[in-house]
């Protein structure tokens, strides 16, 4: 998780990283392809919509408050953090980079 902190890594590799519910909601919604989910095993019950959502995402896992807080750019802990893949995310590169 922490390689892609780096914008260019998550460009290269054509990921997005969504922290929070509405962030990963709003991935799912665009139709972006789920990689990897990890759940806040204390706050995200085994009944919860996401957890459904991607019962098919082969990288789902459950891990304590503590991992997202330390892999998060959030300022708190999020109850969900989504990387996802999408092909045409970062197609040319910002005259910034």
């Amino acid at each position: 998780m922490r390689s892609l902190e780096s914008k260019k890594t998550r460009r290269d590799l054509r990921l997005v990283v969504a922290e929070g519910e509405d962030l990963f909601d709003a991935a799912y919604a665009a139709g972006l392809r789920c990689e990897l989910v990890l759940f806040d095993a204390e706050r995200v019950p085994a009944d919860d919509p996401r957890v459904r959502l991607t019962s098919r995402v082969t990288q789902r896992y459950s891990v304590p408050g503590e991992m997202l807080a330390r892999v998060s750019a959030m300022g708190h802990a999020p109850r969900v953090i989504g990387v996802f893949a999408h092909c045409l995310l970062y197609t040319s590169p910002s005259p910034r980079d």
